[in-house]
């Protein structure tokens, strides 16, 4: 888990870092086609507003929140008034992480912030495991997602030929979104 995270954050930073040279190299070339002021009339035609809120929150579970509150005895910040500023900044930081974790219904987060906090937990259970690999598979799908896209696609071309080839196409792909 800790390393699909790890991954996840590597191509959320690589995204945002590249985002910009897109960026520049679109209006750039939107500017060189003469399809800028086309571009935008067409988006402002087609613009819908955002897409109605999802009433899909999950519902935490007994156990996540049995786990939430052996976590919160140990991290909670009234608890650590002890601890030095070190220490304590620590454990604020995962006990935010577990709150964000139960309301989220993450089993595998709250392991693992229990596991690292000093919790003692009992053997995970076979629908444990089902819902782990459920987090896992999420992580997975999120990575998936980040490669699928323009701009990453463009911040891994090898050459500056590659990156004018995917922007030419990711322009054609607007225009003809657009046309539709």
């Amino acid at each position: 888990m800790k390393f699909l995270e790890a991954d996840l954050e590597y191509h959320k930073t690589l995204l945002r870092t590249a985002k910009q040279s897109f960026s520049t190299h679109y209006d750039e070339r939107t500017k060189k086609m003469g399809v800028v002021e086309h571009i935008r009339e067409r988006s402002k035609k087609n613009r819908q507003g955002p897409p109605p809120p999802s009433n899909t929150k999950q519902k935490t579970s007994k156990r996540n929140k049995d786990i939430y509150k052996k976590i919160a005895i140990l991290a909670h910040p009234d608890k650590l008034l002890h601890l030095s500023e070190e220490d304590r900044a620590k454990k604020e930081k995962q006990f935010m992480a577990a709150s964000q974790a139960v309301s989220n219904n993450m089993m595998l987060t709250l392991h693992q912030i229990a596991k690292d906090i000093g919790v003692d937990m009992p053997a995970p259970t076979v629908e444990d495991i089902h819902m782990f690999e459920e987090e896992l598979n999420g992580l997975r799908h999120q990575i998936s997602d980040l490669e699928n896209n323009w701009v990453w696609h463009y911040a891994s071309a090898d050459t500056d030929e590659r990156r004018e080839e995917i922007m030419k196409r990711y322009i054609y792909f607007i225009l003809t979104t657009l046309a539709k």
